[in-house]
């Protein structure tokens, strides 16, 4: 973390704003039944759990979410690994990492676009984007993906694609 502090949080509820400084965390870590965030800066990793609220920009080695909604469009860039347990919300979502892991997205409220750029991308529960939806990387799509539900919007894969049909 390169000497940066960490901060952990628990409580029931947190709201977490972004200050604007140019200064990062080192690990933040929020346990919480509900977490709210405009975006984190972290040198080290950021881990949510508890249900959040996601909107801005966020920069991690690692980022780990259980359940997110997006609030507003939110990008992510992760020198290793992102994951998202679950994200609904009718806003864009960007993700760049090494590998990329989400549950199931778009499930209760489509995602307005998804563009995921990873070395690794698993999508293991399905999609619902009322827009484009990109995949750059190789991608392994299983569960309930359900191409039709995209809407106008198209899937552009750049690289491998597999996919899981067992439940067909």
């Amino acid at each position: 973390n390169g000497g940066a502090p960490p901060l952990t949080i628990g409580a029931a509820t947190v709201s977490l704003a972004q200050d604007g400084g140019a200064t990062a965390l080192g690990d933040l870590n929020i346990v919480a039944t509900a977490i709210k965030t405009t975006g984190a800066l972290t040198t080290g990793d950021q881990t949510y759990d508890g249900f959040v609220t996601l909107d801005g920009a966020y920069e991690a080695a690692n980022l780990t979410a259980d359940a997110a909604l997006l609030g507003g469009d939110v990008t992510i860039d992760a020198a290793a690994n992102a994951s998202l347990g679950s994200g609904d919300g009718a806003h864009d979502l960007a993700i760049g990492a090494d590998a990329v892991a989400l549950g199931a997205t778009g499930a209760a409220t489509a995602l307005a676009s998804l563009n995921v750029d990873a070395a690794s991308i698993e999508m293991a529960d399905g999609a619902s984007v009322s827009g484009a939806a990109t995949l750059t990387g190789p991608a392994s799509l299983g569960g309930a993906f359900d191409v039709g539900s995209l809407g106008a919007g198209a899937i552009q894969l750049a690289n491998d694609l597999s996919i899981d049909a067992a439940g067909a």
